[in-house]
């Protein structure tokens, strides 16, 4: 292995992802991915690549690499400083390192995930056609048994040269626009569609499902945010199992929201109320403990709206990109 990265330090958690493992939940094999994708996205954009490919994503600060040959980088998510060799930067942007470079990121203010990409991204196993890590199911990683990286680790990458960018300036000329960045919050609303089980709730369960405001609980993970706050009654009768989404917000028999993410099982067997909206699970995913959460109904056909409005506003940001 010639071009990879060494991992200096870990941060809380740090691990790989792709656009994650599609197709499989019939086996019971969840699809995993960035719980933030959008920003995910956005890091592997900087890097010039089309979509989501292997990149890092890291809770909190104090994850550190340090380049053995040159490659181009970028760094997005809940990151607000980076160093490179010590000198700090603004993240949101690509850089260029050399072999020997180290960078580091020293505050992560806006949220809890930040995201490292790779141009063309980094060139690790997969297991199921994905190299997402997914700890509880032991799959995925540089080891392919779900493991986080540590100290160490040797991430390989596909060679790049200078030809693209120049390294003179230890930049490179990708910068987001300011509307693209994660903001920090204190309070979140989600907007739901109801789903099929709705009826199955009392209309006094449902008005105080709306009208309460909820707290993110610290016993949250990427497998589901759990909320804290007044309970509502839940539906007291059997149900079956069944397939469960991301985003789907289920109300367990003591009353209280649980939130399914990227790493949930793929059955349950709670009511539930409905699903968030999928770009409002990047802004949840962010969402620190003590996040003030109310949930606002909306249609189908909205939500197709607003997925697509996105959609075409993060693309238009994109062509507006700076190039310094």
């Amino acid at each position: 292995m010639t071009d990879f990265v060494e991992v200096i330090a870990t941060g809380l958690q740090s691990i790989l992802v792709d656009s994650g493992r599609s197709g499989y939940q019939h086996l019971g094999i969840t699809t995993g991915g960035p719980a933030d994708r959008r920003s995910c996205l956005w890091a592997n954009w900087l890097c010039n690549n089309q979509n989501i490919a292997a990149s890092i994503e890291v809770i909190g600060c104090g994850f550190s690499l340090k380049a053995h040959s040159y490659c181009e980088v970028a760094i997005t998510g809940a990151a607000t400083q980076i160093t490179i060799n010590g000198l700090s930067y603004s993240p949101w942007r690509s850089f260029a390192l050399d072999a020997g470079d180290s960078l580091t990121i020293n505050k992560a203010d806006n949220g809890l995930r930040s995201y490292v990409a790779i141009q063309q991204g980094f060139r690790v196993p997969e297991t199921f056609g994905s190299c997402t890590t997914v700890t509880r199911d032991r799959l995925g990683g540089l080891t392919q048994d779900g493991q986080p990286l540590k100290q160490g680790d040797r991430i390989a990458f596909y060679s790049q040269t200078h030809a693209i960018h120049p390294v003179t300036a230890k930049i490179a000329p990708l910068e987001a626009q300011r509307n693209a960045i994660v903001d920090p919050y204190s309070e979140l609303t989600l907007r739901l569609i109801e789903g099929y089980q709705i009826d199955d709730f009392t209309p006094t369960a449902l008005k105080q499902f709306y009208l309460n405001q909820y707290v993110v609980s610290p016993d949250s993970s990427r497998m589901a945010t759990k909320l804290t706050g007044n309970p509502i009654k839940a539906p007291n009768k059997p149900m079956l199992s069944e397939g469960i989404t991301r985003g789907a917000v289920q109300i367990p028999q003591q009353g209280l929201p649980i939130i399914m993410l990227d790493d949930r099982q793929t059955v349950g067997g709670y009511f539930k109320v409905g699903s968030v909206l999928s770009i409002d699970c990047d802004l949840l995913s962010q969402a620190t403990p003590g996040c003030r959460v109310t949930f606002s109904p909306i249609d189908i056909h909205t939500a197709h709206n607003l997925v697509n409005l996105a959609e075409v506003k993060h693309a238009n940001l994109f062509t507006q990109i700076n190039f310094n």
